[in-house]
């Protein structure tokens, strides 16, 4: 009996803790248009009050305590503090959202920055204490995708089409700002290293695609690897993902997903997954950094492990989207 019930034990995840708050959950681009996981990728029921269109963004507060999910015209926030979300109501005082393209927690969880690309003013920040609203600098027109990390708030501008660095939480324009800026269709994605050393972005309109500055050197960019994404064919918004525990980024897009690693002023390919297979759409990191969790399009699965070490693939999760993936979010 004691090896028929260790067998068993071997064969199923363990249930998450009661009350846990480690939770992953995957926007889709049908009903049902939200899936939520525990810590184990096991699925767990939805509140009943949820998106009822296409997800673009999903976003947790740095202690993991708060999940928000956005569609192009809608914001939805939830309380993950427990094992089980619940939802918190509707937006305090929302304005008529044009198309939500990002949202970024600051890394202490008291503001929550929404960007809207038709939306004038383009960047609204949030008190995640009151609610109340205020908007960002003028100058922050037509941003589209943002990264916060320490006291900098990168910032992905339509017009002119730009990255801005900010200082914050006065917003204020930082002195030094990122050079070699082409004139491209759009930056799709920007994202500060967690330590707060590398900025990194990517143009879906340009064949040079991925850039990679110092944050203490920002007038060029560092020299881009041999082996570079795809032009035009970038997942816009959180398609580039840093490794927290390491300098190492993922850049999904429209034919897969490549792993860079960067050291110094050299930036070299560590893997490519799912190429010419499936089609990917983002990639988030556990928090201790050592697995990586997949969100693609175009085929079974449509959610994937890796393990970082070897990058050999783990079992996919049970439970799979009946559609495509269009955002994915975690705190596990």
């Amino acid at each position: 009996m004691a090896k028929w019930t260790q067998s068993l034990m071997a064969t199923f995840p363990t249930p998450a803790p009661p009350g846990s708050n480690k939770k992953l959950v995957l926007g889709l681009g049908a009903s049902p248009w939200v899936l939520w996981y525990d810590e184990n990728l096991l699925n767990i029921s939805a509140p009943a009050t949820g998106p009822m269109a296409e997800v673009s963004v999903i976003t947790f507060s740095p202690d993991g305590n708060l999940c928000v999910i956005a569609t192009a015209t809608a914001l939805y926030r939830y309380d993950t503090s427990g094992g089980t979300p619940t939802y918190m109501g509707a937006f305090p005082s929302p304005p008529a959202w044009g198309h939500i393209e990002d949202l970024t927690f600051s890394p202490d969880g008291s503001r929550l920055v929404v960007t809207d690309s038709q939306l004038s003013p383009y960047c609204w920040v949030y008190n995640t204490s009151t609610w109340a609203s205020t908007t960002a600098p003028s100058s922050a027109a037509g941003s589209t995708v943002t990264s916060w990390v320490g006291t900098k708030l990168a910032m992905a501008l339509g017009g002119p089409i730009e990255i801005r660095l900010r200082d914050t939480p006065a917003m204020t324009a930082s002195a030094s700002q990122p050079g070699t800026q082409p004139s491209v269709g759009a930056w799709a994605n920007v994202a500060i290293s967690p330590d707060g050393v590398y900025l990194a972005a990517h143009a879906s309109a340009d064949p040079a695609g991925l850039r990679v500055w110092q944050m203490s050197s920002l007038s060029a960019p560092l020299s881009n690897p041999g082996t570079m994404p795809f032009a035009n064919s970038a997942s816009k918004g959180k398609s580039i993902a840093w490794n927290p525990s390491s300098t190492k980024f993922i850049l999904s897009e429209l034919y897969g997903s490549s792993i860079y690693n960067v050291s110094g002023t050299s930036i070299t390919l560590d893997t490519q997954l799912n190429y010419n297979a499936l089609g990917a759409l983002a990639g988030v990191w556990r928090k201790d950094g050592a697995k990586l969790f997949l969100a693609s399009q175009g085929g079974a699965p449509r959610f994937s492990v890796y393990t970082v070490s070897g990058w050999s693939k783990d079992a996919n999760p049970a439970t799979q989207p009946a559609s495509d993936p269009r955002a994915i979010g975690s705190n596990i």
